[in-house]
């Protein structure tokens, strides 16, 4: 089984999107199947971690030499997980999609997945943060009233404008170090590409993932449902986990039009740079 994995340059950069993107595909399957609404927490640094730990933990007691080399057991370890992957959920497809809004440890992509295939998405400073920024007033009823106000608080104040736009440059800084890290040997793709000219961007993800699809399933995904959008459907502010019709209230792109002047003031002062670097040119 193929592993395809959808990175995201960071939460709300549009893996979920991805994610119904793919589930459109016959021949691949998803996790949970035929959704791929949840992440897959393969890299995450306490992930990674536990993983060196078991490795250094086993070498210490182990009798023969040399040691276990973490590397190059990472396939060995990845073919276990997924074989008990297909057996648990019937995976029977060539190929598994899975996606997870985070670049960090993805440098270890290929020691556990040699065969797999990388994607990362980015999206640009100015729609990210105010996809954030908006997805930071929704309603949750588990919250309590002390944390609804102090998310509120947060966001009027522009303490959220000021932490997504650092949280960007951060991301930025790792998607940098993977472009010399990883250099040409995986695909990068632009959410707004895809938004903008979706049969071209998702046919050529769909050619670099090498995975079989008629034209009608091409159509399909170019039509796909909105997923996770946190501004759409009957009731605004409220999450929507399940799949959307896109109707003409649906605009996932250029939100930061209306932001005001202090908005605009910090993006210019922390992210633009970072902007810029990604491949995005946004003078606001």
């Amino acid at each position: 089984m193929s592993v395809i994995l959808c990175a995201g340059i960071s939460v709300r950069s549009g893996t979920n999107f991805m994610g119904s993107i793919f589930s459109e595909i016959k021949s691949v399957d998803s996790l949970p199947k035929s959704t791929s609404k949840g992440e897959f927490p393969f890299f995450p640094d306490k992930t990674i971690s536990h993983y060196q730990e078991w490795v250094r933990n086993f070498n210490s007691t182990f009798f023969a030499s040399p040691a276990i080399d973490a590397k190059k057991m990472a396939p060995y370890f990845a073919k276990g997980f997924l074989d008990y992957l297909r057996h648990d959920f019937e995976l029977e497809k060539k190929a598994l999609f899975l996606k997870n809004p985070s670049l960090y440890n993805l440098e270890w992509f290929y020691e556990f997945f040699p065969e797999g295939k990388l994607i990362i998405l980015t999206r640009s400073a100015p729609d990210l943060i105010a996809s954030s920024l908006k997805a930071s007033t929704l309603i949750r009823n588990s919250k309590s009233d002390f944390s609804k106000l102090k998310s509120k608080i947060k966001t009027r104040s522009g303490y959220n404008m000021y932490t997504y736009s650092k949280a960007y440059v951060k991301h930025t800084n790792q998607l940098l170090k993977l472009r010399e890290e990883l250099k040409g040997r995986y695909l990068e793709v632009k959410y707004e590409s895809i938004v903008q000219e979706p049969e071209k961007y998702i046919r050529q993800i769909f050619e670099y993932a090498n995975v079989e699809y008629t034209e009608q399933e091409l159509q399909n995904a170019v039509n796909a449902k909105v997923v996770g959008s946190s501004y759409f459907g009957r009731k605004k502010h409220v999450q929507n986990w399940g799949k959307l019709e896109k109707t003409k209230d649906f605009k996932s792109i250029g939100r930061y039009k209306d932001w005001n002047w202090y908005n605009r003031f910090v993006y210019n002062r922390i992210a633009r740079k970072s902007n810029a670097l990604v491949g995005y040119d946004h003078k606001l």
